[in-house]
């Protein structure tokens, strides 16, 4: 998961490997590969409800004014032009529904991809402890 761009702490990367690995292989082939994509797509969007809800209002949408510290909430460090960017799709940037917020947290995910890749899906501060 790491060395295709996710930032993601080893022991759910074991946990996500031990559920679908039956035969205890070291190897994963295709098949379990695909389902342990979607035991992480799975967690990952349980994540995204949860903050989304934390933030949401009572007509189930996030105000842009509250996006920056949602998007903060779940480790998405972004400046205003990058937001700006991740919005381009949404129809009502004013008003930012359940949907929408998870396309902005998949363009957010897409765009970091080469940099994660490169750091081996470390952060920049896990890194920087490394040097």
């Amino acid at each position: 998961l790491r060395w295709m761009g996710y930032s993601i702490e080893h022991d759910r990367a074991d946990s996500y490997f031990q559920a679908v690995n039956y035969k205890g292989e070291s190897l994963l082939g295709f098949v379990p590969l695909l389902r342990l994509m979607r035991l992480h797509r799975e967690d990952n969007v349980r994540r995204i409800r949860d903050v989304f809800e934390q933030h949401c209002n009572d007509e189930l949408v996030i105000k842009q004014e509250r996006l920056k510290k949602a998007l903060t909430q779940l480790d998405r460090r972004a400046s205003v032009s990058i937001i700006g960017t991740c919005l381009k799709g949404v129809p009502n940037t004013g008003r930012i529904d359940f949907e929408d917020f998870v396309k902005v947290m998949d363009y957010m995910q897409t765009s970091s991809i080469p940099q994660t890749r490169k750091q081996a899906g470390f952060t920049e501060d896990e890194v920087n402890v490394f040097r």
